[in-house]
C-alpha cells in the first residue's frame, strides 16, 4: 500500500508502506534502517513482524493522538502506556508540532527516510523520534541523517532529540543529541553499506561469469 497522503511533492520519488521502501523512480535507494541492519548495527530480534506491527501501533497512537483523532479502543491496551508517556512529555514542554512523519529524499547525497515529528521549541526546530523503551545508540546517527533530510526542505539548523516510550505510561525521556560530528558518522556509514553492496555485486557478476 503507498502512502500517497504522506508524499512530497516530488513526482519520482515515493514512499511504500508495505513493504517498506523508498524508491527514486524504478530504483530503491537506501534509508537509515536498511543501512543499520546490513552493517549489524542494530539487534535483528526487533525486526520481527509483532515487534514492527507493535512500533507501528505505537506510532499511529501518538500520530493520531496529537491530532486529536485518536481512537484508544481498537489501540492494544499493552501499548497504552507508550502513548500516553508521548503525550506527558509533550504536555510539560508544549511543542510546535510543525511536521508529521513524512518521507524524505535527499537528492544529492540518494537516501530517504521519515523522521516521526518536527516540532518548533525555545525558538528551534527539533527532530523527534520516537522509541519504545530505550534508544539504540544508533539513534544520534538516525537523527542526523533525518536532520540532513530535512534541511533540504527546511534549510535551517535543528536540534536532534530520541524519545524514550516508557511502558508504564510514566513521562518519556527525552534524549538529546548535540554532537555535530553525528552528521559524519552517517555519511561513514552510508558509504560502508554502498561499499558492501558493490563488492557484492562484483563477487555476483564474477560468479556469473564463471558459470
Amino acid at each position: 500500500m503507498e502512502a500517497s497522503f504522506f508524499m512530497p511533492e516530488t513526482p519520482v520519488f515515493r514512499y511504500v508502506d508495505d513493504p517498506h521502501g523508498y524508491f527514486y523512480g524504478q530504483d530503491e535507494v537506501e534509508s537509515p534502517s536498511t543501512v543499520f541492519q546490513d552493517l549489524g548495527l542494530v539487534d535483528t530480534k526487533w525486526f520481527k513482524p509483532e515487534h514492527r506491527a507493535r512500533g507501528r501501533a505505537v506510532h499511529a497512537g501518538l500520530h493520531y493522538a496529537l491530532k486529536g483523532t485518536l481512537d484508544w479502543a481498537p489501540l492494544d491496551p499493552q501499548l497504552h502506556g507508550y502513548v500516553k508517556s508521548g503525550l506527558k512529555l509533550v504536555e510539560r514542554l508544549q511543542p510546535k508540532v510543525v511536521r508529521y512523519e513524512t518521507p524524505l529524499y535527499h537528492p544529492g547525497l540518494r537516501f530517504a527516510g521519515t523522521s516521526d515529528l518536527e516540532v518548533e521549541r525555545k525558538g528551534w526546530r527539533e527532530i523527534w523520534d520516537w522509541k519504545s523503551g530505550k534508544a539504540p545508540d544508533v539513534a544520534r546517527y538516525q537523527t542526523a541523517a533525518y536532520e540532513m533530510l530535512a534541511r533540504v526542505h527546511t534549510p535551517m539548523l535543528f536540534k536532534r532529540r530520541a524519545v524514550e516510550l516508557q511502558e508504564d505510561g510514566s513521562i518519556a525521556n527525552l534524549v538529546k543529541y548535540d554532537d555535530h560530528t553525528d552528521g559524519a558518522g552517517w555519511l561513514n556509514l552510508l558509504g560502508a553499506y554502498r561499499i558492501r553492496q558493490a563488492l557484492r555485486r562484483q563477487k555476483l557478476a564474477h560468479f556469473n561469469i564463471g558459470e
